[in-house]
């Protein structure tokens, strides 16, 4: 199946690399080779070539979304946001989705879509598998929802899916700080927390394609004040994840504060 996606399939024991060529490719019109050589020749960015495009990327987290056009080389020339809406559920939350990807689109047409999701998802079908953080206030969870047919079906544009994190890695590894190594590791705290991982070159992956895991590591399960999203207690991101650091903080503490800024 991944080589009928066009993927390379690597295998190291229970862990498979994929090389994000087609990831590169469906996005920006080059492939990730003329990528990295154009970027390690020289500091410069890439040129725009007839080839390049305009991409709208969607940042999907457990607080907000927000939708950006970006050129080849980088550069954000529009942005959008909204709060990630949960209570109305899935069909509300991917109204407001292509809504606010519609009003970057007026501003700034592009000619595809890249879409970062909170996961755990499947990339290949574009497909969010019970996120852990993106259900209603009342914690019910939302099963399987697919999110790359309905955004292209809504934007009449190819859309593209990934893990946050993953595109996260990718980003550095293209044009921030770890352009110039093969191997790079990104951590991103927001209301979850996320690992993207590079290992020479290539994007890592676990099996069925889902992204390597560090949030539901346990820390301290018998932690009865420490709940996550993912029904165990005392997990990374039960202390990490943005809200619940908050909320850690309220109970152990007894402290009345609401967000980071009070807890300062």
């Amino acid at each position: 199946q991944t080589k009928r996606q066009g993927h390379q399939k690597h295998n190291h024991g229970s862990i498979q690399v994929f090389e994000h060529d087609n990831f590169f490719r469906q996005l920006l019109g080059h492939s990730p080779s003329q990528i990295f050589d154009n970027l390690r020749k020289s500091d410069q960015s890439i040129p725009m070539t007839s080839k390049s495009k305009t991409v709208l990327a969607i940042d999907i987290g457990g607080t907000k979304t927000a939708a950006a056009a970006v050129s080849a080389n980088g550069e954000i020339l529009c942005r959008k946001q909204i709060q990630t809406p949960v209570n109305g559920g899935p069909e509300a939350f991917l109204q407001a989705v292509a809504d606010v990807a519609t009003s970057a689109l007026r501003e700034q047409p592009c000619e595809a879509v890249g879409v970062a999701s909170a996961g755990p998802l499947d990339p290949v079908h574009g497909i969010l598998i019970n996120p852990t953080n993106i259900k209603g206030d009342d914690g019910s969870a939302w099963g399987t929802v697919e999110i790359l047919r309905p955004l292209q079906d809504s934007l009449n544009l190819p859309v593209t899916v990934e893990n946050d994190a993953a595109c996260a890695v990718l980003a550095e590894d293209w044009i921030g700080t770890a352009k110039k190594h093969s191997s790079s590791l990104v951590m991103t705290l927001g209301t979850g927390v996320g690992i993207g991982v590079i290992s020479d070159g290539r994007l890592l992956r676990l099996r069925q394609s889902f992204h390597p895991e560090a949030s539901h590591f346990s820390l301290n399960f018998t932690d009865m004040m420490a709940p996550c999203g993912c029904g165990n207690y005392g997990c990374v991101e039960a202390y990490l994840g943005g809200k619940n650091f908050i909320q850690y903080c309220q109970r152990k503490w007894n402290l009345q504060v609401h967000n980071g800024e009070e807890l300062k």
